[in-house]
């Protein structure tokens, strides 16, 4: 047994008492991460050291992303658990590298996975909801630049048909955004609810699960994206822990064409890069400029003057 076992135990039941006002998802995560630690603690243990820290690091099976954010977790429940009395060192947090690369979709393969979907609608009823539903998703993700959980989120309601806008009230900041839909879209959204609600008139949501009282989940999205990308043909093998190709990189080519294509409308982009900031729902400006920043080798000339405008921007107090 490890000598300061009921200690520890006791240690990881305060942190969580003192956290308790967290979110349930964020302390199931917290919870997991800890009590992993602590079972992979050898027996007779007399204080945590840097080779304990570092066998547990090496046994999880994350990209580098997850385990920088793992750590920053074990560091802080082992700095509490220091004040009780228990010596331990702690994690070093190296400063972390994005490596993700999105990957740009063209109009052509976006036309030929959008035909996919279209071709897989099933309305029987182990098809769900969902291959009736997902052709919908992946024009608001394509066409309008969506996180895969603002369209999930949408309602019934949340949909104007006259001027043609959505209002998005779930989003990853908390910031209520309307998101003006080309007429076409606009059209071919109507006539999706006026479907959905014929077969399914008690749905308070625009893409509902099979019970109509929640939503289709990312999982069942992903499946159906999966599926489509091997209809048409996309290799999306890559590297253990890397996303490869995934639903997100609609909101990235969405983001670098409606950058170019309002330089090009447009020619000054002072006021072409606040409005797409705004519109995709950033907070913060360099939440755009990175993903304009990984179109480097496609678009080297758009994403120069991206850094050209940030130096202005931002020069005087750098």
């Amino acid at each position: 047994m490890q000598s300061f076992s009921v200690p520890l135990i006791d240690c990881r039941n305060l942190y969580f008492m003192k956290y308790a006002n967290q979110s349930t998802k964020t302390l199931d995560h917290k919870k997991y991460v800890i009590d992993s630690f602590i079972s992979s603690l050898p027996e007779n243990v007399t204080q945590i050291t840097s080779q304990d820290i570092a066998k547990w690091k090496d046994s999880l099976n994350v990209s580098n992303n997850t385990l920088n954010g793992n750590l920053v977790i074990l560091r802080q429940f082992l700095s509490f658990a220091n004040a009780f009395g228990i010596k331990s060192e702690l994690p070093i947090i190296r400063e972390y590298i994005d490596t993700y690369i999105p990957y740009l979709f063209t109009s052509e393969e976006i036309n030929k996975l959008i035909e996919a979907a279209d071709n897989n609608i099933s309305y029987s009823r182990s098809a769900n909801t969902k291959t009736f539903c997902f052709p919908m998703i992946l024009r608001l993700l394509a066409f309008c630049g969506l996180r895969l959980n603002e369209a999930l989120e949408l309602e019934i309601n949340d949909f104007y048909d006259e001027p043609g806008i959505i209002i998005l009230h779930k989003t990853k900041n908390n910031r209520e955004r309307v998101i003006p839909l080309h007429s076409s879209l606009s059209e071919l959204l109507s006539l999706y609810k006026m479907k959905l609600l014929k077969i399914y008139p008690h749905s308070k949501y625009m893409f509902p699960d099979c019970t109509l009282k929640s939503t289709l989940t990312k999982g069942q999205i992903e499946y159906e994206f999966k599926k489509i990308l091997s209809q048409v043909g996309f290799d999306n093998h890559h590297a253990k822990n890397e996303r490869g190709i995934c639903l997100h990189c609609f909101r990235h080519t969405f983001a670098v064409e409606s950058f170019r294509k309002l330089k090009t409308e447009h020619g000054e982009i002072d006021n072409t890069i606040p409005i797409l900031s705004t519109y995709l729902g950033h907070s913060r400006l360099n939440e755009t400029e990175k993903y304009l920043k990984f179109s480097y080798d496609l678009f080297p000339e758009e994403a120069e003057l991206f850094d050209d405008y940030c130096k202005d921007v931002f020069g005087g107090i750098l």
